[in-house]
């Protein structure tokens, strides 16, 4: 099974140093990704509530520290040289589409051929209303944000102000016309969006349990029987790595991204961390990398 790790960009360690130390870690070890997470601006108050925890409170509150994701992959897109790199997952509704596919296309071509982007409808409306972008309909906004970024990335006519505008984008990414979407979110928009146009679906926060319920209710819809799915649980202590991993692999993942507990870690327990958790998995390297399904016709459910 593909295993990843969340590398902290955000949090007391989000900065160079653990950054580099968890993620030179993770690539010298054997782990077949690394990920980051996303958010832009979070309002001092309200907080809408956290739908990722039973408690509803936010992990983190403004004065966190957070790295944005393109930025913190391409930092440790230098210092690595054979893991992806995946945003797990960047809120695409927040971003205007185009700019966001010509970082993407860079920042592939830039970790010859690595990322991975990962995308959500988001969360939190506070922030929607900071960036000055509308919260109600960013579910539409997702599913045409994605197809704006695969027809940018292939090259493809684009409807500007109701016309056909052919998009000259260059360098396309290093897999031409596509690279790997994964969609996040476990509400029944969220799993069909990934059945229906998604590589892949991601989940977060859960438990094996939980996601086995998410992957049945994801399947029936048109595309979804084939859909690579994985999730990135809870943070997890080194020694329950492996127990963890085999619980979401019975429960049918194709791949898990595993959390530390960085908050309380300094940087050099940061990177024991990640070495340990690879030595308790035997990781050899050798898992598929996560990749585009073949393109095909838009699907419909009916």
């Amino acid at each position: 099974m593909h295993v990843g790790v969340k590398i902290p960009n955000w949090g007391p360690l989000a900065g160079p140093d653990a950054l580099v130390a968890t993620a030179v870690a993770a690539d010298q070890s054997n782990f077949d990704s690394v990920w980051v997470s996303d958010h832009v601006a979070m309002p001092r108050s309200p907080l809408t509530d956290y739908p990722y925890a039973a408690s509803s409170t936010p992990p983190l509150d403004p004065t966190t520290p957070f790295l944005e994701s393109f930025v913190a992959l391409a930092h440790v897109a230098a210092v690595t040289e054979r893991v992806q790199l995946g945003t797990g997952v960047l809120v695409l509704p927040l971003r205007q589409p185009v700019l966001v596919a010509k970082q993407a296309a860079s920042l592939d071509v830039l970790s010859r051929g690595r990322l991975v982007l990962g995308v959500g409808a988001g969360w939190l409306a506070d922030e929607f209303a900071l960036l000055g972008q509308p919260f109600d309909d960013r579910g539409g906004r997702t599913d045409e944000g994605i197809d704006i970024l695969r027809r940018c990335w292939a090259q493809q006519d684009l409807l500007v102000d109701g016309r056909p505008t052919p998009v000259a984008m260059m360098p396309s990414p290093v897999r031409h016309t596509r690279l790997p979407v994964l969609v996040g979110g476990h509400s029944r928009a969220a799993l069909r969006r990934a059945a229906l146009v998604g590589d892949g679906w991601y989940g977060s926060n859960l438990s094996a349990e939980r996601f086995s319920d998410l992957v049945r209710a994801l399947r029936p819809f048109p595309g979804g029987d084939a859909l690579r799915v994985g999730a990135r649980p809870g943070v997890v202590a080194a020694e329950e790595a492996g127990s963890t991993v085999g619980a979401f692999r019975d429960a049918g993942a194709d791949f898990v991204v595993l959390d530390a507990p960085y908050a309380a870690m300094d940087v050099a327990a940061a990177r024991t961390w990640v070495h340990r958790v690879a030595d308790a998995l035997d990781l050899d390297g050798s898992a598929q990398p996560l990749v585009a399904r073949p393109a095909a016709a838009p699907a419909s459910d009916g």
